[in-house]
């Protein structure tokens, strides 16, 4: 599949949607936002353990998302793979199913270098007060522009 019609985006969860305490990043969670307005096939992936499912699901509903709203929820099932290694299995399962992936935001700069070379468009790094497009373009809004995270 062309990456031009590729329309798959992915979400990290701590540090992309939610910081240390829970609360929503705002930037992410427009932009998540946007991507399901927009009709692309949203997946959140996290290195969070599946038991853990109740907090995504809680905080989906507290920011008005339904969670039916999203292709999946992806989240590790065994503590013993490193969260790296993890999301690198859950991109590459996404990608066998879909063919490609047309953007990944995520806070960890290993996890999306080591992901460059994959079927990927965009890949977006989440800092704190911004994000940054390390490979190819977004199709959500621009991330040069700062956006606070805090509530």
């Amino acid at each position: 599949m062309y990456l031009e019609e590729c329309d798959v985006i992915v979400f990290d969860f701590d540090g992309v949607l939610v910081n240390e305490d829970l609360r929503p990043r705002h930037l992410g969670v427009s932009l998540l936002k946007e991507a399901i307005e927009k009709g692309f096939s949203v997946y959140i992936v996290s290195g969070r353990p599946k038991e853990e499912i109740h907090i995504i699901k809680d905080f989906l509903k507290n920011i008005n998302v339904r969670p039916g709203s999203l292709r999946a929820i992806m989240l590790r099932s065994s503590t013993n793979i490193s969260e790296r290694d993890w999301k690198i299995l859950a991109y590459n399962k996404i990608i066998d199913k879909e063919g490609c992936i047309a953007e990944v935001h995520d806070d960890n700069p290993y996890v999306l270098g080591s992901i460059k070379k994959f079927n990927v468009g965009a890949l977006v790094l989440h800092l704190p007060d911004r994000c940054e497009i390390l490979k190819g373009r977004s199709r959500l809004s621009s991330c040069d522009i700062r956006f606070p995270y805090t509530s």
